[in-house]
């Protein structure tokens, strides 16, 4: 069944990946400015690596490792290399474009490939992109490795199985797309996986995207400001360099008790809760003793919270009973009968 899988995603890519390519054409040449090289993966295995390097090098934002869709071969790595890693460049990312060593998509053990080339790479600006099967392996790899990860850009992905372990996604931007009329259903998973990532904690700009099927032009109107409003990109920092990481008013992350966080925007206090709103337009409701001395502080800070005070325990190592006793004068005595 995992074979015919990536059959059938191999096939559908080869066919159908030249509507990525600059101007529509399978014959389209390669950017005259990438290199070729050889890196070590995992136990040392070579893996052949494209890099595109960025318009303006001054300018540069980070590198954007760039994972091929299908099997991850050279051909893949060529399309993805015409038209998604040529943008990311003009936008003056360091594109690196892996090809697998033995045919196989960047999911399951061949993640550790992934692995190694992050290990060798110094940037603290490190974002996962993948597109198809290699959007699958971005999110492996990411919830397999997160250190090096920045944020990822996944056009379309979706969670292989529900074993993958996204916890380790926490607070990472995503932007996620996935055609409605994907051809391999990837549409019907797509709130499944979208529940999973925002359970996790994920910063997620997802988009199920209306008459679209599985292979699409990615949309820079939308992913280009995406990226630009990242915590230490360049267009974010300019011009205010003590600007808070977050990137929308209000928002901050907030942290309870057990070292859980949240990216939230406090909108009100209802009782002895706190009212937080999501960047997915989604409200909690935090019980207020729940969260961190310095979440409580803000609050008192800002909406004026002040939190009761804490009763005192009794000193009395006797029950606090509070039935009848003879000493009691607030208790009215047994009836009085008149036996005349």
């Amino acid at each position: 069944m995992k074979n015919s899988f990536r059959c059938i995603l191999g096939i559908l890519a080869i066919l159908s990946l030249s509507a990525f390519t600059s101007g529509g054409s399978s014959g389209t040449k390669s950017n005259s400015a990438s290199k070729r090289s050889v890196v070590k993966g995992a136990n040392q295995k070579d893996i052949r690596l494209v890099t595109i390097p960025p318009a303006n090098p001054e300018k540069q934002e980070g590198v954007c490792i760039l994972l091929p869709p299908g099997p991850g071969n050279r051909q893949m790595v060529q399309d993805v290399e015409r038209n998604l890693g040529k943008e990311f460049a003009k936008r003056n990312w360091e594109v690196l474009i892996p090809e697998s060593p033995n045919g196989q998509s960047f999911f399951g053990k061949n993640t550790e490939h992934i692995a190694a080339l992050l290990s060798s790479l110094e940037e603290k600006q490190v974002i996962l992109a993948g597109v198809s099967n290699g959007g699958i392996s971005a999110i492996e790899v990411a919830s397999a490795h997160p250190q090096k990860i920045k944020a990822l850009v996944i056009v379309p992905g979706v969670l292989r199985n529900s074993r993958v372990n996204t916890r380790g996604l926490r607070g990472k931007p995503m932007f996620l797309r996935i055609g409605e009329r994907d051809e391999l259903k990837w549409g019907q998973a797509y709130e499944g996986t979208v529940k999973a990532l925002r359970s996790s904690g994920v910063q997620l700009d997802a988009k199920l995207m209306p008459k679209t099927g599985h292979v699409f032009r990615v949309n820079w109107k939308e992913l280009g400001p995406w990226l630009e409003q990242l915590p230490d990109s360049s267009a974010a920092s300019a011009g205010n360099h003590s600007a808070p990481q977050s990137k929308l008013p209000g928002f901050r992350t907030w942290t309870d008790n057990d070292g859980r966080q949240i990216y939230a925007k406090a909108l009100m206090l209802q009782g002895d809760a706190v009212i937080l709103l999501k960047d997915n337009q989604r409200q909690y409701r935090f019980p207020l003793e729940k969260l961190s001395a310095e979440d409580q502080a803000y609050i008192k800070e800002e909406l004026g919270y002040t939190p009761a005070p804490t009763p005192k325990p009794s000193n009395s190592s006797k029950p606090n009973f509070q039935g009848l006793s003879p000493s009691r004068s607030d208790i009215p005595g047994p009836p009085k009968i008149n036996y005349r």
